[in-house]
């Protein structure tokens, strides 16, 4: 379970980019960044500089948000927690977009937690 709902830093109200979507399993190679709404779907658009306040846009709230890659296989091999934009801290909570990614029907392989401090390394999650 998500914790509570956040706003972005960013309080400009971006439009909604017309690269965002809802994430599908037949989501193409590459590396995006990801914010799950607070109807608990992930969106995704490529990922580029700031986009997370444009991923769902007019300044709404998300249950969590990060980078995801995902390579040719469909398999995601990597999920973490950078965002610049909403820097959620709950690792408990990033175990809860892993298992959502698994019930989608996604293999997640790397879990990786960035601590809010900026100076402490990375944690490997072990949470499926």
């Amino acid at each position: 379970m998500f914790g509570k709902p956040k706003k972005p830093l960013d309080r400009t109200c971006y439009p909604k980019s017309q690269e965002s979507r809802p994430l599908q399993l037949s989501e193409s190679l590459g590396r995006y960044v990801y914010v799950v709404d607070t109807r608990g779907v992930i969106h995704v658009a490529p990922d580029q500089l700031h986009m997370h306040p444009k991923v769902l846009g007019s300044v709404e709230s998300a249950l969590y948000a990060g980078e995801i890659g995902i390579n040719l296989a469909g398999i995601v091999y990597e999920l973490t927690n950078c965002s610049g934009t909403f820097q959620f801290k709950s690792k408990r909570s990033l175990c809860c977009v892993a298992t959502h990614l698994v019930q989608l029907g996604f293999a997640v392989r790397n879990i990786i937690w960035f601590p809010p401090d900026g100076n402490s390394p990375p944690l490997r999650l072990q949470c499926i």
